[in-house]
């Protein structure tokens, strides 16, 4: 499996999650990005994470094309 990238903005490490939804026990996505993203936090200009993938390894594809670009990839 592929290494996430750092964040072409800030350096910042990044992750990737699974969002499950513990309650109805539902498997959602998956989601990469940049551990120090806040919308509006003056750090980035740009939104920096990729999210709604079907597995953690489309995820970490998605963010390691858009790291390589520092821009947002369509998926």
């Amino acid at each position: 499996m592929d290494e996430l990238k750092r964040c072409p903005e800030c350096g910042g490490v990044a992750t990737v999650i699974h969002m499950y939804d513990t309650y109805d026990r539902a498997d959602f996505v998956w989601d990469a990005g940049c551990g120090r993203y806040r919308a509006g936090d003056g750090l980035h200009t740009k939104e920096m994470k990729v999210s709604g993938l079907p597995s953690k390894e489309k995820a970490i594809e998605a963010w390691n094309r858009r790291a390589d670009s520092g821009d947002k990839e369509s998926v």
